[in-house]
């Protein structure tokens, strides 16, 4: 029988709460609902939902965000989506900005499934046809929600993806110092395997039959390079890679427009979208 280690030390090394936004989707121009999302532990989630601006979508991106911040923080991502073919819900994970509770990784699955099924709520049939998109640690709830939904899922894309057992390790080793690798990938091993498995991309990767789009920065400070590459390695086919400009960051779309291209071109060659607007 294995040791199973109590993960509230991860859960305050590596997550921690965020006041609520100090901005909305409308200080960049978007209409959007306001959302209180209930979960099935009896909490609520602040999200927005941001409907496409062509009046005709053929999904819905469904954005897991990354550990620091709000969905404040990724305003300028909105617009990438609704200004397509494709509405937006973006939430906050238990903990985060508006949402109650505190900071969690085994409140991930309820927040994931809960803000799926508020969109499989919805009367729009676009509503119930989603990409996933996971930025840096909202790649690991993006992954497991893909596996769970196979049925409404079309695509998935990753920003900064990794495997946990790898990051800390090649993180010291890359930008602090290689002596110190060993250690890294000593705790990485331990947080790993004591991480819900609604968190571990080993398991959820085997049920993903559908298309990835992986971004890696190519001048990454937080998540080394190399553990993105190992990560994109690891995955099956059909997949795709770009390689943005820039460092690690939640204004990413914004700061490498050619990414935001090449996302949609990807995404709406993908099967089980609703048809495009004549």
């Amino acid at each position: 029988m294995g040791c199973q280690i109590d993960t509230q030390g991860w859960d305050l090394l590596l997550l921690r709460s965020w006041p609520p936004p100090e901005s909305s989707p409308a200080d960049v121009g978007l209409a959007f609902e306001d959302l209180r999302i209930p979960t099935a532990d009896g909490r609520e989630l602040a999200a927005w939902f941001v409907p496409a601006l062509s009046g005709n979508p053929r999904g819905t991106v469904l954005f897991h965000t990354g550990a620091e911040g709000n969905i404040g923080r990724y305003l300028s991502t909105l617009p990438w989506a609704a200004e397509s073919d494709f509405n937006l819900l973006i939430y906050d994970y238990q903990g985060f900005g508006a949402s109650d509770g505190e900071p969690n990784f085994r409140n991930f699955e309820p927040d994931a499934h809960a803000v799926v099924n508020y969109l499989l709520s919805r009367p729009e049939p676009s509503a119930h046809v989603l990409i996933h998109l996971g930025g840096s640690l909202g790649s690991l709830p993006a992954l497991s929600t893909a596996a769970a939904y196979p049925d409404e899922t079309v695509g998935v894309v990753i920003y900064g993806g990794f495997f946990p057992e790898q990051v800390g390790g090649l993180w010291l080793e890359t930008f602090v110092c290689p002596l110190l690798a060993p250690l890294g990938y000593l705790s990485g091993l331990v947080w790993a395997g004591n991480l819900p498995d609604f968190v571990n991309p080993h398991i959820a990767i085997p049920h993903i039959q559908d298309p990835f789009f992986v971004v890696i920065p190519e001048d990454d400070t937080i998540v080394p390079v190399e553990a993105q590459t190992n990560f994109f390695a690891a995955l099956p086919e059909p997949k795709e890679l770009y390689w943005a400009q820039g460092d690690h960051s939640p204004n990413a779309i914004e700061d490498d427009p050619g990414m935001g291209i090449a996302i949609l071109q990807w995404a709406n060659q993908l099967d089980g979208l609703l048809p495009a607007e004549p």
